[in-house]
């Protein structure tokens, strides 16, 4: 399973972030998604992470962003 996170900032600059969920990220995910959602509802500051917190990640300061799409997708059974 993955989270995709398509991001579009105030200078117009679109980016999309691909994050692998698994049993041992997941309470993370949603957490990070919940904090996502304040910030954007109460038009709140912050810095988020996007990454997998050891060989890379993404700094991201929410109040250079307009919109966060979130896409949860299942793994794709491949033939």
């Amino acid at each position: 399973m993955k989270m995709i996170y398509h991001i579009l900032y105030k200078n117009g600059t679109e980016e999309e972030f691909e994050m692998k969920v698994d049993e041992h990220n997941h309470k993370k995910i949603m957490e990070l998604n919940n904090v996502i959602e304040i910030c954007m509802r109460e038009d709140e500051s912050g810095c988020i992470h996007l990454g997998d917190g050891r060989t890379e990640g993404n700094f991201i300061r929410m109040s250079e962003v307009i919109r966060i799409k979130m896409e949860y997708k299942e793994n794709e059974v491949r033939n």
